[in-house]
């Protein structure tokens, strides 16, 4: 394995496909990046926008390019010297007749071969489901959807179901019944229907089936294809069946499958799904069968790249993650390997064969010390006082438990059926209870899941179990009888292998219920400052001291040097610079405050009144001025769609809010008045008196957000980890969440800027330019390419380094973070200001001794004295002081407001 300098993470679509990649490798070169990263290539649902709805993970996706695409994708990359990290996903795949898994399932039952490929549970007690997939895709129920003819049969190679865009393949068993009236019929001249007999009598007598059904197909694709006759007679026979809704209904009583509409499944289900998606059915890759049957597409990749590594997608979502990590070990050996773990405040990764997670950890650790803590406190006593009383944690298992009640009440249910099997309970109110229990359990998981498996148990997972049950009895104590006997098979799954299977199965949903009830929920309810509203972060403290990002660093170096460290993904709530901007509203808790009763004042005839509410709440409104500050762009021409993706961005969170709207019940009216207001907002004319006062403040906001951004770059890519970059981040990303951030990116644009950084000498006209015009992000751009061009010829440093961190003294000292990383007699010395509002005057850069007067950074023993900084190409030379040497800060931020130097 090589060790990644950087990665790149490219979104593939339809329109930025296999072809594209291959065409931005060698622009990804010269910046400075090491491995492309890269979303699914499989083949997935037509149409599919982001390729985690795998329908075939053992074949390129044709929307993505050709084969001979992906060849020359191949040879570009190796012939750059560059590597490839494929994002897999190993924990579902798409339920859809593009699914041939899948498709040969609902065709065979019993008799398929993959019938234990998909995580079903056929002998659920519910009678329509013994035996038969849930196909939770209607729209309305059966019956109303029948009568309005909107399930039909329809011919197409082979048989099938349709509703709208779902299409679901028809028992092989049932042709019979859709064939015998056109087997009658005189139409039989060349329709080789005695034939076509003889095959139907051997699916019947289950003669192979699956060879014979690919034989019955074939006929009827020869015949349908070149006898008219026996098409217009197959035609005749479907209409009369989709004429008929008595036969209709009959028909799908025959099925594999059991078309229900999408509402059921939240209280009833069959199958595992990805979160409460049902349109992504989970896989039972702990099978080595199914390992190895939807994994040879990595094997292939591992072989056609000289550089490859995989990025798993949703880890928690599996049986046994430990186990799989050493399974796919045996596929890819030593090759780069990096986990989706999201890991609470606090919590540790366990032990595996993996080089880290992706990031979200050093995401939160980072962005916190560009939260002031005492404006942090001053935000959360005026939300607390003035917004909502609710605490977080109180959101959080409000909303967790919502989340149970609304999308995961029939997963709950089988998961307590399980236990109550184990525990000998048989009355159905006691399990009840006991799936009330469970509820409070799963509510009150401090992380995202524990890891208890046959391949070995921690102590400490067993710990945070037991604080789970301990606090839902101090919740709910007229549960306490249920919970100790959970408690008490918790004991017994060191020694039971199935009360170890109910807990291994318990551990698959506390993830989903964290995901939805916390990530898309809780984190749109609760706003003090959003910034803090990350995957894995924590709002309830707001801001850190830059020793807690040391303190972080030290235990990564030792642990994890080769994670990921992420600032952007496609999976964050909002861009990086968004975050960096709304960061800075921290250092102006008074004036925030004050503005925001004011911008409420004035804005409060915009609203609408929906039936009681008016639109936006006051937690919306909060959350949309809080974005606003954040994302409005530096371009004024690019503010034209600004209107629009705001408004998508906020019913969107409305929805995800769940409070005056949501995706299961879209209410239209609210979400209609909330983008009118958007629209009243941004569209006054002149003289508007709450843009006059929001847009000067908006500026100087992005001002210092602008100078948290270039010192987030330069500590991203110092510390411990391997710096990844989001596509079209290395501008300024001012993306929302999805779909906003999947926009296309202009990379034609972004390489001729390059061209203008790598030829710059680093002169001081050249820097003030960029100062002078950062707007345009040449900055940010220069920033990072310059850093990673450092990084590269210094590899061995950043990826083994020792991590030692330096001291500020001075007027300033609480202004500045600074590290060292050395191997051998190689240095690098990251130096970079925070909470700058207290350093310069909006639009002064904190350059020279003017701004920085006494400050000081204390070199420790055995550091070299002369350095020479990356962006400006300065030599920068430490003075003694008493018996120690020092930097003076006004030496390092003379001609740019970050540094990174170099002993040699």
């Amino acid at each position: 394995m090589r060790t990644p300098v950087a990665t790149y993470r490219l979104q593939l679509s339809s329109d930025f496909g296999i072809s594209d990649a291959a065409h931005v490798a060698r622009y990804l070169r010269r910046l400075g990046i090491s491995h492309v990263y890269a979303s699914p290539v499989f083949k997935s649902r037509r149409g599919s926008p982001h390729g985690y709805d795998v329908a075939d993970p053992n074949r390129i996706n044709d929307e993505l390019g050709s084969e001979d695409d992906f060849e020359g994708l191949v040879e570009s990359i190796n012939s750059l010297g560059m590597g490839w990290i494929q994002d897999i996903v190993p924990n579902h795949m798409a339920f859809d007749s593009d699914n041939p898994y899948l498709r040969e399932l609902l065709e065979l039952g019993a008799h398929s071969e993959f019938r234990s490929l998909f995580d079903i549970d056929w002998d659920h007690p519910s009678a329509p489901l013994k035996g038969r997939l849930l196909a939770p895709f209607l729209g309305n129920p059966l019956e109303r959807c029948l009568r309005k003819g909107e399930i039909r049969l329809e011919y197409d190679g082979a048989f099938m179901i349709n509703y709208f865009e779902v299409s679901l393949p028809v028992s092989i068993w049932s042709y019979a019944q859709i064939l015998e009236p056109v087997l009658k019929s005189g139409h039989k001249k060349g329709i080789k229907a005695g034939e076509i007999g003889r095959v139907l009598g051997d699916v019947r007598s289950g003669a192979d089936p699956r060879v014979q059904a690919q034989v019955l197909k074939a006929l009827l694709g020869g015949s349908f294809a070149t006898n008219e006759p026996f098409c217009a007679a197959v035609g005749d026979a479907v209409r009369s069946i989709n004429s008929d809704a008595t036969r209709l209904r009959r028909l799908l009583r025959l099925q594999n499958f059991s078309l229900s509409y999408w509402r059921s499944a939240k209280r009833q289900i069959n199958y595992r799904r990805f979160f409460d998606i049902g349109g992504l059915i989970c896989v039972r890759v702990e099978d080595k069968n199914n390992f190895d049957l939807t994994h040879r597409m990595i094997s292939r990749l591992h072989s056609q790249f000289r550089d490859f590594g995989v990025r798993v997608d949703h880890i928690d979502g599996l049986r046994d993650p430990a186990a799989y990590i050493e399974r796919l070990r045996g596929i890819i050996n030593d090759a780069y390997l990096v986990v989706e773990k999201i890991l609470v405040p606090g919590e540790a990764l366990k032990d595996w064969p993996i080089h880290g997670t992706t990031g979200y950890d050093f995401l939160n650790a980072l962005n916190s010390i560009f939260i002031d803590p005492s404006g942090g406190r001053a935000l959360s006593e005026f939300y607390r006082s003035s917004i909502s009383r609710t605490p977080f944690g109180e959101t959080v298992y409000r909303c967790k438990k919502a989340a149970i009640r609304s999308l995961f009440s029939g997963d709950v249910d089988n998961i307590a059926r399980m236990f109550a099997a184990e525990l000998g309970v048989a009355s159905a109110a006691r399990r009840r209870r006991l799936k009330a229990a469970l509820t409070e359990v799963l509510c009150a998981f401090p992380v995202y899941r524990t890891y208890l498996a046959e391949g070995g148990q921690s102590e400490a997972d067993r710990r945070l179990i037991m604080g789970a049950i301990c606090a839902s009895k101090d919740r709910r104590a007229d549960l306490s009888n249920e919970l100790d006997q959970i408690k008490e098979l918790l004991v017994d799954a060191k020694y039971s292998e199935k009360a170890l299977s109910c807990f291994m199965r318990l551990q698959q949903y506390s993830g989903p219920v964290m995901a939805k009830g916390v990530e898309d929920t809780a984190l749109y309810r609760y706003a003090p400052l959003v910034s803090a509203n990350e995957v894995g972060g924590s709002p309830k403290t707001l801001g850190s001291e830059p020793s807690s990002l040391h303190s972080f660093n030290r235990r990564r170096r030792a642990s994890w040097p080769l994670a990921m460290s992420a600032t952007s993904t496609h999976d964050t709530k909002r861009g990086e610079d968004v975050r960096a901007r709304i960061n800075v509203i921290s250092e102006f808790p008074s004036e925030w405050t004050q503005r925001m009763r004011t911008w409420t004042r004035l804005n409060r005839p915009l609203k609408s009144r929906v039936k009681s509410r008016l639109a936006p709440d006051r937690i919306e409104e909060v959350l949309l001025y809080q974005t606003m500050v954040g994302a409005f762009p530096f371009d004024e021409l690019a503010a034209t769609n600004f209107t629009s993706r705001l408004a998508d961005y906020m019913i969107k969170a409305v929805r995800e809010g769940k409070v005056n709207s949501s995706w299961m019940h879209p209410n239209e009216e609210y979400e209609t008045a909330v983008a009118s207001f958007i629209t009243r907002l941004l569209n006054a004319r002149g003289g508007d008196p709450f843009l006059n006062d929001f847009l000067p403040f908006q500026r100087k906001i992005a001002f210092y957000g602008m100078l948290n951004s270039l010192s987030q770059v330069v500590l991203k890519i110092a510390s411990p980890g391997i710096p990844d970059f989001y596509q079209g981040s290395e501008l300024w990303d001012l993306n929302l969440v999805d779909p906003d951030n999947r926009r296309p990116v202009d990379f034609e644009m972004r390489d001729a800027l390059l061209d203008q950084m790598i030829g710059m000498s680093g002169r001081g006209d050249s820097l003030a330019n960029l100062m002078a015009c950062y707007r345009d992000g040449r900055i940010k751009l220069y920033s990072i390419n310059r850093a990673l061009r450092l990084r590269n010829e210094y590899a061995a440093v950043f990826s083994l380094g020792d991590y030692v961190p330096l001291q500020a003294e001075g007027r300033f000292q609480q202004n500045i973070v600074a590290f060292c990383r050395r191997e051998r007699d190689d240095w690098v010395l990251a130096a970079v200001p925070r909470l700058l509002s207290h350093v310069c005057a909006e639009g002064e850069f904190p350059l020279g001794e003017a701004r920085w007067e006494n400050t000081t950074i204390r070199l420790t023993e055995g550091m070299p004295h002369s350095w020479r900084d990356a962006f400006s190409g300065k030599e920068v030379v430490a003075s003694r002081h008493n018996s120690d040497y020092i930097l003076q800060a006004s030496d390092l931020f003379e001609r740019f407001p970050v540094a990174l130097l170099a002993n040699r």
